[in-house]
């Protein structure tokens, strides 16, 4: 099921209302103890992560008492949560600061994710930076959408750059065991430019506007990739996992490989050999 149009701008205003306000309060202002790590040193939770989960899960449970609401946060303490995402009638899942690395370190590539999914497919995607006040958003079979902080809309689609050469990528190596980093680091050169942000939401942004062209990514996230994977479909580009099998919500093993069109996709699979 998809949001109606009212519903999907509620959803926005939520966001807005409980986002814009936690970061710039906290934005380079964070104490000691509002930063925790989770899983490893450079994994991290701030106060604002938690805050504006925890807000934004309790307004859709009012509004959508049947929905499932998945967030990162959540799924950190209670992964049995991802579950049913593939057969839930409707689920909102959240990141609500992806590059908490960068907001802890008072670096501004950050940004909120959402995406909504029903049935296992992805119908709406929101891309959010709470400084700008700007979003990249797409409902399936709609196309993608930049918007700024006025409201006003203009249409994104992906670059048409082609050859290995000309290509500008998001590759974290440091995502990959240290097999794979061996295996990827040398073939990294002779690519117009390698980069990366720890950060979905800017690289998909910069990804489905044409100002770069590919993402790898392994064990994809959920709320790391479902949005952006959807804004990137619906701006012109393609992707697949490794093994061939399409992006799905619900999938978050293999590596998957982002492109702005197949026929990238096929040379950068053959040139990074990662089948």
């Amino acid at each position: 099921m998809q949001l109606s149009e009212q519903q999907l701008t509620q959803l926005k205003s939520d966001i807005t209302e409980i986002a814009r306000p936690l970061v710039h309060e906290h934005y380079r202002h964070l104490q000691t103890n509002d930063v925790h790590t989770k899983t490893s040193p450079t994994d991290l939770v701030t106060v604002v992560d938690q805050d504006i989960e925890r807000q934004l899960t309790k307004r859709l449970r009012g509004q959508y008492p049947q929905a499932m609401i998945i967030g990162e946060e959540a799924v950190s303490q209670n992964p049995q949560l991802l579950d049913s995402l593939d057969n839930a009638e409707l689920t909102f899942v959240i990141d609500p600061i992806d590059g908490t690395w960068n907001f802890a370190h008072g670096m501004s590539v950050f940004g909120v994710m959402v995406a909504v999914i029903s049935d296992g497919l992805c119908q709406h995607a929101l891309l959010y930076d709470p400084i700008i006040n700007d979003w990249q958003q797409a409902t399936l079979g709609q196309g993608a959408f930049y918007e700024d902080s006025s409201g006003k809309q203009s249409p994104i689609h992906v670059s048409d750059r082609n050859g290995l050469a000309q290509l500008r990528g998001f590759v974290p190596l440091c995502n990959f065991n240290q097999a794979m980093q061996l295996h990827i680091a040398p073939q990294l050169a002779g690519f117009a430019r390698i980069m990366e942000f720890g950060c979905s939401c800017f690289e998909y942004r910069l990804l489905n506007d044409g100002a770069a062209d590919f993402i790898i990514a392994p064990d994809p996230k959920v709320w790391d990739h479902a949005p952006g994977q959807l804004i990137l479909s619906e701006a012109g580009g393609y992707s697949c996992f490794s093994d061939g099998e399409a992006y799905r919500p619900g999938r978050n093993r293999g590596i998957l490989l982002a492109a702005n069109s197949q026929q990238n996709w096929h040379e950068l699979m053959n040139h990074f050999q990662l089948i």
